[in-house]
């Protein structure tokens, strides 16, 4: 199929949820699993003995991997594709592990400094429906956004009710009344 669109970043959200549907759709019968463990956390409360499955060797050549080796290329190859030069030379001395790949390009969007956290509240305070084709490609936006937010740990979006109340206000006048 064709190319990811590159990775630029304020679009890592949709890229990455492209990169899930192309891995979904591999012809692999184990490729979930790759997405599976790129999302992967331990658990808090799960002791010391939890393995990542992002470890898992996927160029392996024991009998049966093979599918799994060739899906997990392809995808390998296609994700380096979208990616800028400068991101692409970040992933040079990677291990050959497309889990690991995905969470340093993640990292990379947004790695929990103040100034990532800053972009992502900054993109969300900026959102309004004039900039948008129609009303459903902004609520798409606004969930997406909150969603981040959430994922971040970002206090304004711990209630759903204060997102409401944020996702009114940014309605124009006429929307509200």
């Amino acid at each position: 199929s064709g190319r990811l669109d590159p990775l630029t970043k304020t679009n890592f959200n949709v890229w990455s949820a492209k990169v899930k549907d192309y891995i979904l759709s591999l012809e692999c019968k184990d490729a979930p699993e790759m997405w599976d463990a790129y999302e992967w956390k331990p658990d808090p409360n799960g002791g010391d003995n939890q393995q990542d499955p992002a470890q898992q060797d996927y160029q392996s050549t024991a009998a049966g991997n093979r599918a799994l080796r060739v899906a997990h290329n392809k995808a390998w190859a296609k994700i380096r594709q979208s990616l800028d030069p400068t991101t692409f030379k970040s992933t040079l001395k990677l291990k050959h592990n497309v889990p690991l790949l995905l969470r340093h390009l993640r990292n990379r969007w947004n790695n929990g400094s103040q100034e990532d956290r800053y972009g992502v509240r900054d993109r969300f305070m900026k959102l309004k429906l004039e900039n948008f084709h129609d009303m459903e490609d902004f609520v798409d936006e606004y969930m997406l956004q909150v969603d981040t937010m959430k994922d971040l740990d970002i206090g304004m979006a711990s209630s759903d009710s204060d997102m409401l109340f944020l996702f009114n206000k940014k309605l124009p006048k006429e929307w509200r009344e």
